[in-house]
Order: structure tokens, then sequence, then C-alpha cells
């Protein structure tokens, strides 16, 4: 019998984990995936998370990591607004990150075990977690498997099943590349029916990932179609024909959605972006997965309350904004804008950066 068992071991779930055994309880994480491994994501993070991830005991300050304090945004004709980030960013792949926090996670005195669960029944005080073929069980369960996972559809959220909605059916797709691009910057390019963005990690790479409607690959491959499609956004068909690419396929993901998701569910708390996902310019989900880890371990009794309050509102803004994104009147439009009225612009990419915690 395990205090508290984290199904999923990514940001959120390797942070809560650490943060519960450094108060001396017993815990485990199940990870469905061997670390360390790539993984679809934007690998930039606010600098609101550095401190914390540093008292988790990652030596970030170690790793020469590129510090990333400028933002360009834009429009699929080429005009585009650039503003400087009050706060910034830091830029470290999932494949570096996730595996420190494994380790600093294992070091506090969590028990790390690669299983795939595929149903949880029980309630707080008693949980059983089975696998293909073992049982596990916890006095408490939090769920950080991430985006979309058979466990949502085990547990009837609803956001799994409503796949009519533009917040619903986009497709990730992540590249490593060596380019020619500044080091300090993070830049996100729009196209029809999705976006694309781009900032430097370590080792001199630069993380190249994009999201896009799924019909963007009807009668196309993802080759395909970031010749016909994002190489329309001048800035991307300078990228894709000028750059060095690292892997021999990208990265993909389906069935990204955006839907509103419930924060607790049976008594589970839901971390990260099992809680919810985020458009980038309302708010970095890197560091969203982070918080809530810290805010459900500081308060589980009112962390629903908290999150809420925390990111209520940029979670709705993000849902806006995501409509904004792959309709090319709409961001020629919201480019327009920007730079006619950048502190209003401004303003709205400051709330995508909380404060450190």
């Amino acid at each position: 019998m395990y205090d508290v068992i984290c199904v999923g071991g990514g940001l959120a779930g390797a942070a809560y984990a650490n943060l519960m055994a450094q108060k001396g309880l017993k815990v485990m994480v199940i990870e469905k995936d061997t670390f360390p491994r790539h993984k679809v994501c934007g690998e930039y993070v606010s600098m609101e998370s550095y401190q914390f991830l540093e008292r988790l005991g990652l030596k970030l300050n170690s790793l020469d990591l590129p510090r990333i304090s400028h933002f360009t945004l834009s429009n699929t004709k080429g005009k585009t607004f650039n503003t400087e980030l009050d706060l910034g960013g830091f830029g470290i792949s999932r494949f570096l990150l996730d595996d420190l926090l494994k380790q600093a996670a294992i070091k506090a005195g969590v028990t790390w075990e690669t299983a795939q669960i595929t149903q949880i029944t029980g309630e707080l005080g008693g949980f059983q977690l089975l696998s293909n073929d073992s049982k596990y069980t916890g006095k408490q369960v939090v769920g950080a498997w991430g985006k979309r996972a058979g466990l949502d559809r085990e547990l009837k959220r609803p956001f799994y099943f409503d796949e009519k909605s533009r917040l619903t059916n986009w497709l990730g797709i992540k590249h490593h590349i060596r380019t020619d691009f500044s080091p300090k910057h993070i830049a996100l390019h729009t196209f029809k029916n999705g976006y694309c963005g781009i900032s430097k990690i370590e080792n001199d790479k630069y993380c190249l990932c994009y999201l896009m409607r799924a019909s963007n690959l009807q009668g196309r491959s993802i080759e395909q179609a970031e010749q016909d499609i994002l190489a329309q956004n001048p800035f991307l068909k300078s990228i894709f024909s000028q750059s060095d690419f690292l892997y021999d396929k990208p990265l993909a993901i389906s069935q990204v959605n955006f839907k509103k998701k419930s924060k607790v569910e049976g008594h589970m708390l839901m971390l990260g972006d099992t809680a919810g996902l985020i458009a980038p310019l309302s708010g970095n989900g890197m560091s969203i997965a982070l918080r809530s880890a810290f805010m459900a371990s500081e308060n589980p009794t009112n962390y629903e309350k908290e999150w809420t309050k925390e990111f209520g509102s940029r979670m709705q803004l993000g849902r806006t904004v995501q409509y904004f994104f792959g309709r090319p009147a709409l961001m020629n439009g919201f480019v327009a804008f920007a730079n006619a009225f950048p502190p209003i612009a401004n303003g709205l990419i400051k709330k995508s950066h909380g404060k450190p915690f």
C-alpha cells in the first residue's frame, strides 16, 4: 500500500511525486514509457518555474541552457509582431528534462515503475490500479498521464468523446533541427489550420514543433503538408528549406484536444495536461504542469478551486485564441492589431507567464 501513486511520470507526475516523497510519504510513479525518450512538446519553459525545478534537485545552472527573452509572431503573409518578454524562459528538451525529473524523484525516495495502467477503481484511502500483469494499491492516486489516454475513456471524461469542436482533433509534430536562428528568441509562425513554434534547446539544437488541424493531412503525408501548407508562411519556408533535420522522421501525436477538462475525478487530482491543455499565447504548458503539481502538494483539499483561480481565465482565453490560430484572415488582423496597439498585445503575452513559485 502506497500513500501516493502518480499515474504518469512526465513533468507534473514526477514533480508531484518528488514533493510528496520529501514530505516523508511512500510514493510510486507508474509511467508507461521508458525514460529518457523524446516527446512532442514545444520545449520552452518560462522562468517562473526555474527556482522550483532547482528546489526539486535539478542543477539547471550547470547545464548552460539557452535563455530566451524575445518573442516573434508571424502571419501567413510574413508580417510580424515582435516584443521583449518580461519574464522570459529557457529551452530544454523533454528527453533531458524528463530524465532529470525522474532521477531527482528517485533520489527523493520515489519508487518508479514502468507499466501501463488500464483500470483504476476504489476511493480515497483505498485505490486499486491494474495493468496487464500487475496490481497496485494506494491511498491516494493522481492523474498525470498527459493530453489524452485510454484512462480518460475508462473514466468517461466528456472531452474524450467530443470530436466535432474546433478545439478537438489537432495533430502535434516535432522536429529537432540545427538552423540559423537567434538563440534568444522564441517565434510562433502561423499557417492555414495551425501554428509552429521554434526556439533553442541544449547542445545548439532547436525545437521545431507545430500543431495543426487533422484536415491538413487529408490526402497528404506530413512532409507534403509541410511543403504545401506550412511553407506558405515565408519564415517556415525558409526554416524547412535551410535547416538540418536531426530525426529520421518527425515525432507525431494525434487527437490533441483543447476542450475543458475536470480537475478532480473520483477523488483523484488531475495534474498538468490531464487537467487542461492551453494555447501558447495564453500560457506556458510546461510551467502550468509544474505549478499544478506544486499546488496539489500544498493544498490538495482546495486544489480545484486554486487551479481555477490560477489558470481558469487563462484557459478560457486560450480556447478563444485557439479559434484564431489557423484562420489566416483572423491572424492577419491580429498581427496588424498587435502592431497598432503594442501595450494591449504585450499585456496578452504577459499573461502567458505566471509569477515565480
